[in-house]
């Protein structure tokens, strides 16, 4: 994929939908292990 159509695609709504799963998906995974830790 080219950077032009890189660019559309992250400018799209299923792209700014990708783009926040992936955040979503990463601060889930901080709070699981944040969770599991000993205080």
């Amino acid at each position: 994929m080219d950077s032009e159509t890189s660019l559309t695609y992250l400018e799209s709504n299923e792209g700014k939908k990708s783009i926040i799963a992936l955040h979503v998906d990463g601060i889930i995974d901080f709070c699981e292990k944040r969770k599991n830790e000993p205080l």
